[in-house]
């Protein structure tokens, strides 16, 4: 399979782009909220 081949080569498939996108819009969000939203 091709999924096979990507992975052992070290190209990220489409499912590890989709979590490596959700944490950083995760963290991005925490991130915000800590500096801009907190009154500190």
């Amino acid at each position: 399979m091709p999924s096979q081949n990507a992975a052992r080569e070290g190209i990220p498939t489409q499912q590890q782009l989709c979590i490596v996108l959700n944490f950083g819009l995760f963290a991005g969000r925490f991130v915000f909220q800590r500096h801009v939203v907190s009154p500190v």
